[in-house]
């Protein structure tokens, strides 16, 4: 099952090691995590900045499907 995590660039949530938590889970798990930093928005990224939350949604969907549809 993907994972998609969403955060703000100015998200008070995000922490110094996420990166690094991601690859971790990804290696351990397998499971497929993808990260995706929304420009100019904070914690209510939807809110904030709803344009580039909602193209990086439906462009993940996408992918996520087109993989799929690959197997």
């Amino acid at each position: 099952m993907p994972l998609l995590l969403l955060y703000g660039d100015h998200d008070w949530l995000r922490y110094p090691s996420l990166e690094d938590d991601i690859r971790r889970w990804r290696e351990e798990s397998g499971v497929k995590v993808s990260l995706k930093i929304v420009k100019e928005a904070g914690h209510h990224l939807y809110i904030d900045n709803p344009s580039e939350f909602n193209d990086t949604i439906i462009n993940w969907l996408k992918d996520v499907e087109l993989k799929k549809t690959k197997l």
